[in-house]
């Protein structure tokens, strides 16, 4: 018999709920008592990213960390493992970490996902770190490009109308002309784009793919999808102004029902934000 054990699988499937449920909460919160200092979390090109890779956080974790560095004053967007700024000479005495969770699919013996686990992460942000030169990470992420110009590239067509909307038909988004010069259009423009991106032929979302109709669980989905994603967009390509911003969070102050009803929705409506945005930013 082998001397030593094998290592116990940690279940952190607990873990994960309580975390996201208890941000739905503090956002619900300030939903609630008209507080939409949250929204400024994705403004000016925040979207967090990661010390080791470089890339960008997807899904509920780039949700989680923006918000934890609202809620604490970082100003930094940079985040890594302690083994990461150990190793780039950095002191971390006395800091207390964020924790992050990788999901990757469980599968049984036919291949076929049976639930998800979750690897966790401990990480710190950059204004935690002393000992490290004031200087611009080279692995910052740059972005620049133009939501017409991804329109452009996916064959999508633009057209002049009263109202915004896009019907996957046609594949077509119209859009009130003076939308397209003033910064009030560009989260109106942005939040199409996200629903272009449910198209049959990009990533086949069941609310846009199915014509989900008004006030069902999956049109719901979506349009909070679509909103979440436009916050992502106008942070990334520095898109957002304060009107559009007042202008958001109170459209998303709407959800406060629902995400009391459905708080799961908060982190699967951001996962699948994350890879709408990382759909429209990779063609621009």
């Amino acid at each position: 018999m082998s001397r030593y054990k094998r290592r116990k699988r940690v279940d952190n499937s607990k873990k994960v709920k309580t975390q996201r449920q208890q941000l739905v909460d503090k956002i619900i919160e300030m939903m609630r008592t008209g507080d939409f200092t949250w929204r400024k979390a994705f403004s000016g090109n925040s979207l967090p990213y990661s010390k080791s890779t470089g890339k960008r956080y997807r899904g509920f974790n780039a949700f989680y960390l923006a918000f934890m560095a609202l809620e604490k004053g970082y100003k930094s967007s940079l985040w890594g493992t302690f083994h990461a700024w150990q190793e780039a000479g950095g002191n971390l005495a006395g800091q207390r970490a964020e924790r992050i969770y990788l999901a990757k699919p469980r599968l049984d013996e036919d291949e076929n996902i049976i639930g998800m686990n979750f690897r966790c992460f401990n990480v710190f942000n950059r204004d935690q770190v002393d000992g490290l030169e004031e200087e611009e990470d080279k692995n910052k992420l740059t972005l620049s490009g133009s939501l017409f110009g991804y329109f452009e590239k996916e064959g999508i067509s633009i057209k002049n109308a009263l109202k915004a909307s896009y019907a996957p038909g046609s594949d077509t988004v119209t859009l009130p002309e003076r939308w397209q010069k003033e910064d009030l259009g560009w989260s109106t423009i942005a939040h199409e784009a996200i629903h272009s991106t449910g198209h049959q032929d990009r990533l086949a979302r069941t609310g846009v793919t199915n014509l989900a109709s008004f006030g069902s669980h999956a049109y719901s989905q979506e349009e909070l999808i679509a909103e979440l994603g436009a916050v992502f967009i106008c942070s990334a390509l520095s898109l957002s102004s304060e009107k559009a911003e007042q202008n958001s969070a109170a459209y998303l102050s709407s959800w406060i029902k629902v995400l009391k009803e459905n708080p799961a929705w908060l982190s699967s409506a951001a996962t699948e934000a994350s890879k709408a945005t990382d759909y429209i930013l990779d063609r621009i």
